[in-house]
């Protein structure tokens, strides 16, 4: 989830950024949840909700 491959091999980046795509009728919204790997999923879920 915090890699990527380049020329020179993989590079492991150091923190897990996450996003969810939400279709609503004016498009998309896409919450980003930055340094998620700090997180708990309650914290992580509760960050993702739109209420």
């Amino acid at each position: 989830m915090n890699a990527s491959f380049q020329d020179n091999g993989v590079i492991v980046h150091p923190h897990i950024n996450i996003a969810m795509a939400v279709a609503v009728e004016q498009g998309l919204i896409v919450p980003v949840i930055h340094e998620c790997e700090r997180l708990a999923l309650s914290e992580i879920a509760r960050a993702l909700s739109f209420g």
